[in-house]
């Protein structure tokens, strides 16, 4: 009775605040407390999570070392959780699942029959990287690795229906190597844009290194500040030679670059010598451009074999990363003496539509070495976490708008106008005190390498439906083209 009595009063009671408490903060209260319990509840469930298997599979993914090991742990999470059941399900919004479905059936239908003629029909009408969504990134998001069945068994008929064109004796070498020439036209190329770094510049490294792991590094190739050195790197050697340099450790800074960036990219300079971009892509096949940043505007800013051809790229690098970095004079033969900008001191950082036109390029995967970044990228199924990214994003963009303060400049860039991929490596040290031991410590380039490598990792699948066919029909082309 008295419980019953004490019910009854804390609810009158209830009610009579809420009655004279104006709307606007009950909402804010209510908010304020729905909020609470969702903060509550996650870290809640990551206490009671901390000893289970799923908990130890997701440290095991974020200190996976190679491709194989990422791909086993994540298979196995994804089976543990119920990804696999939702990977099952054709059905989503995300994309035009009955479109993908009618085209998988049709193609494999007449490539069982030999109808080489609709075989080529279809290619030429699939040949889009989002072809009915199936590049969309809450496709990928939802998962460790792999997504809907679907799509997968789309790349996989469409991988079926050019090896069959190649094996078809009923169409000509020349038809063969016009399709392959037009295909590979429409489809267009991917650029890899190495964007900045100074602390974290060793995260190119990494994000290069799962690429090749994975077969997916693209043949352009872009250089920013560090990024220019490792890009670099990459176009004077074949990837299969493609190795890390020694550094030497001598203390925490230089130049607004750790000792072992600095002295990473001064090994660069010296391997590189005296080649030009035309002698790089002639010993590699691959594009190499770099991004200077000068303040007289009869200098070009997207060096590379097409525009500068017979400057060097020791000095390319060397402006990239501005006046007084590397050396207090940087100049670009051929062109009047200036001074460079860093790459965080400029708001046009890449040139997209200039690259686009010079090598049809119409996806870029940006590789951005600022970890700190990475909340902003959540992956999207996690609401929360997403209005406040946007939100933040939003206000950042107005903030450089009215030129206030130009923050867009030095962390950002605007992904929504172009066909981008960013990719930003995530660390697991955010203590100031933790970061200053690891950048005094030996191991410091090798864990941030590894950083870049998993943010490689992650992406693989989407990367895989993006650029995968991209690879096959260039690789047909050149064998058709050479014979």
């Amino acid at each position: 009775m008295q419980e019953s009595l004490l019910k009854t009063i804390l609810f009158t009671i209830t009610t009579i605040i809420l009655t004279i408490t104006p709307t606007t903060i009950v909402r804010t209260i209510l908010l304020f407390i729905d909020v609470s319990i969702y903060w509550i509840r996650s870290i809640y469930r990551r206490i009671s999570e901390a000893n289970t298997t799923t908990h130890r599979l997701k440290r095991r993914l974020k200190t996976a070392t190679s491709a194989t090991e990422y791909s086993l742990v994540a298979f196995e999470l994804d089976n543990l959780i119920g990804n696999s059941v939702w990977k099952d399900n054709i059905v989503s919004r995300r994309y035009d699942y009955k479109l993908i479905r009618d085209r998988v059936y049709a193609m494999r239908e007449v490539r069982i029959c030999g109808d080489v003629q609709r075989v080529l029909s279809l290619l030429r009408a699939s040949l889009l990287r989002n072809f009915g969504g199936i590049s969309e990134l809450a496709l990928y998001d939802r998962t460790f690795i792999g997504t809907k069945v679907l799509i997968e068994e789309y790349n996989y008929e469409m991988k079926c229906c050019v090896k069959s064109i190649d094996e078809s004796f009923k169409i000509s070498i020349q038809d063969k190597l016009d399709f392959f020439h037009d295909a590979k036209t429409t489809l267009g190329c991917t650029a890899l844009c190495l964007y900045g770094g100074s602390l974290f510049g060793m995260t190119h490294v990494g994000v290069v290194e799962g690429l090749i792991e994975c077969e997916l590094l693209p043949n352009v190739i872009v250089g920013s500040g560090v990024g220019s050195g490792v890009a670099a790197i990459v176009c004077i050697n074949k990837w299969v030679d493609f190795k890390g340099l020694n550094y030497d450790k001598t203390k925490l800074l230089r130049k607004g670059l750790t000792i072992e960036t600095y002295c990473y990219l001064l090994n660069v300079i010296e391997n590189v010598g005296d080649l030009t971009f035309k002698e790089a892509f002639e010993i590699s096949r691959r594009v190499l451009n770099i991004l200077v940043y000068p303040n007289n505007k009869r200098v070009p800013r997207l060096l590379n074999y097409l525009t500068t051809p017979y400057v060097s790229i020791k000095n390319a690098i060397i402006c990239s990363m501005g006046t007084g970095v590397l050396k207090d004079e940087c100049f670009i033969e051929g062109f009047e003496k200036c001074e460079f900008y860093q790459p965080f001191e400029v708001i046009e950082d890449i040139k997209f539509s200039r690259i686009t036109e010079l090598f049809n390029v119409n996806h870029f995967i940006i590789s951005h070495s600022r970890p700190y970044l990475k909340p902003l990228f959540l992956p999207r199924f996690k609401i929360l976490s997403r209005l406040i990214s946007l939100e933040i994003k939003y206000w950042l963009k107005i903030i450089n708008y009215l030129q206030i303060f130009s923050i867009n400049k030095w962390i950002l860039i605007d992904d929504d106008k172009f066909n981008n991929l960013m990719i930003v490596p995530q660390g697991n040290r955010w203590i100031i005190y933790e970061i200053i031991e690891l950048l005094r410590s030996e191991g410091n380039s090798k864990y941030w390498i590894e950083c870049g490598r998993r943010s490689i990792y992650e992406k693989r699948t989407l990367l895989e439906t993006r650029m995968r066919i991209e690879f096959i029909l260039n690789d047909y082309y050149e064998k058709y083209r050479n014979k």
